[in-house]
C-alpha cells in the first residue's frame, strides 16, 4: 500500500467515507418527490369527484327540464301532446338551480348554465352546466388562480 494514496478500506475504517451525506440528500429528494406525487394524485381525484357531482347535478336538471310543461302550449290544445321548447327547458333549469340547497351550491364556485341548454327535439332536454373547482392542495393565495373550469352536458327524455 502506498502511504500518500487513498484506500477505501483505510478511509472506512476511520469512519470517513467520500459518499457520507449523499444518502441523506437522496432520501430528502425521494421524500419530496413522493409527497408531490401523492398530492398530485389527491388533486386529480378531487377534480374527478367534483366533475361527477356536477354531472349528477346536470342529470337532475335535465330530468327536471324534460318533465316541465310549456303551459301556453298545454292550454292552447287540450288533450294533445305538449312538446318541449327551448324557453321551457331554460326556465326549468333556472328554476332548478335557484332551489338548490346551500351545501350543493357552496361546493361549486361560479355555477352557471352553459350552451347548449335547449330542447334537442320535442321530447329531449339538453342541459350544460359549468363551474370552477379549487382543489385543496394548491396554494390559491399564492397563485391567484380562480380555479379549474369544468363543463358537463346531460340530456333527458320526457315520457
Amino acid at each position: 500500500m502506498l502511504r500518500g494514496g487513498t484506500d477505501s478500506r483505510r478511509s472506512s475504517s476511520r469512519g470517513y467515507s467520500p459518499e457520507a451525506g449523499n444518502t441523506l440528500v437522496l432520501s430528502i429528494v425521494l421524500s419530496a418527490v413522493a409527497i408531490a406525487l401523492v398530492l398530485t394524485l389527491a388533486t386529480v381525484t378531487q377534480m374527478h369527484i367534483e366533475r361527477k357531482r356536477l354531472l349528477a347535478l346536470a342529470d337532475a336538471a335535465a330530468i327536471h327540464a324534460a318533465s316541465a310543461i310549456d303551459e301556453p302550449a298545454y292550454f292552447a290544445e287540450p288533450g294533445s301532446e305538449v312538446p318541449l321548447s327551448d324557453s321551457t327547458v331554460r326556465a326549468a333549469v333556472d328554476d332548478f338551480l335557484t332551489h338548490l340547497g346551500p351545501g350543493q351550491r357552496s361546493r361549486l364556485r361560479g355555477l352557471s348554465v352553459g350552451s347548449p341548454t335547449n330542447a334537442v327535439n320535442q321530447e329531449t332536454a339538453q342541459v350544460t352546466l359549468s363551474a370552477y373547482i379549487r382543489p385543496g392542495y394548491i396554494p390559491w393565495a399564492i397563485t391567484g388562480f380562480e380555479g379549474f373550469r369544468i363543463e358537463v352536458t346531460s340530456a333527458a327524455r320526457a315520457d
